[in-house]
């Protein structure tokens, strides 16, 4: 099982898009919660949090956030990314045999132009991170946001792609 981390700030729309890519997770067993960290939201966030059933914690918590978690294995992803067909097989199976972090792979068939990629600066969640609960745990407690505790990760990559929210605010 895997518990989900999402950090946003006033991205209701990117934040829904992300979770309905979710919900067969959810359906299929592998997510057993999704936590939202709120950088101080004035949309409504909170309210697309709180009708799918997650969690929202302020950013202030993000120390805290560990004793929160209910799962050994995490999931950080960014508001608007989109797991594409194939992830939960290939979490599950990651999980089941792996001991380090992973990420998912980038979309061969949505990806941003060729000079924009060039330009693009990527954060450390833009494919998604999967790590275990120490080692999140161990990131945690001096980072300020999530892309901080990604970054530490050593990741593997993971054969499912991701449709990163870069793409995704491109193409809205």
């Amino acid at each position: 099982m895997i518990s989900v981390i999402i950090q946003c700030r006033n991205q209701e729309a990117e934040l829904a898009k992300t979770l309905s890519a979710l919900v067969r997770g959810a359906v299929e067993g592998i997510i057993s919660d999704v936590i939202i960290i709120d950088d101080g939201s004035s949309d409504g966030t909170a309210t697309v949090a709180d009708a799918a059933g997650c969690s929202l914690i302020s950013s202030n918590d993000i120390a805290n956030l560990p004793a929160h978690i209910r799962s050994e294995w995490i999931l950080l992803i960014e508001p608007g990314a989109k797991p594409l067909n194939g992830w939960i097989e290939a979490l599950t199976e990651h999980i089941n045999n792996g001991q380090s972090s992973a990420r998912m792979s980038p979309s061969v068939n949505y990806r941003l132009p060729f000079l924009k990629r060039l330009l693009h600066k990527s954060s450390p969640l833009e494919y998604g991170v999967v790590m275990p609960k120490r080692e999140f745990a161990s990131n945690a407690k001096t980072a300020k946001n999530l892309a901080n505790i990604a970054s530490g990760a050593r990741t593997v990559k993971l054969r499912c792609e991701m449709v990163p929210a870069s793409y995704a605010q491109l193409s809205a």
